[in-house]
């Protein structure tokens, strides 16, 4: 596997040809489709400003999967706020939604990437907010 390096500007990645460190990314949009493994991480922000929608970072990232493929939320360590990482979804994604295993795919590829267990996971499941290591302990999935 071709580890990458990240870069603040949108960026489409194969997951299942190329790995990433989750720790090197700030603050971002992320939109992911399990059904090709493709990856946009959208522009490094600055502080809370994300200015571009997911809508629109998906057009500008030229994939050829729908926009509703992708399971969407942001991620980072807001620079260095949460040390292990944090991966947001939005909008929330219940257990009992249709996205909830596109969710759960999601969060395997961040476990891949460096997610460990201190890292915050926020809007999947049934808990608002839990660390990734209570996600698979707790059964809260």
């Amino acid at each position: 596997m071709n580890q990458i390096k990240i870069r603040p500007e949108l960026m489409v990645i194969d997951v299942l040809q190329e790995s990433f460190d989750i720790h090197e990314i700030g603050n971002r949009r992320f939109m992911y489709c399990p059904q090709t493994g493709r990856l946009i991480l959208g522009f490094e922000s600055c502080g809370k400003d994300m200015s571009l929608s997911h809508a629109k970072e998906h057009m500008l990232s030229n994939v050829e999967e729908p926009f509703d493929a992708f399971v969407r939320g942001w991620i980072g360590t807001n620079k260095r706020e949460y040390k292990d990482g944090v991966i947001h979804f939005a909008p929330s994604v219940l257990s009992t939604s249709p996205l909830f295993d596109l969710a759960f795919c999601a969060i395997e590829v961040f476990r891949l990437n460096g997610a460990r267990g201190k890292t915050v996971i926020r809007g999947l499941g049934n808990c608002w907010e839990q660390n990734f290591e209570e996600v698979f302990t707790n059964g809260q999935m």
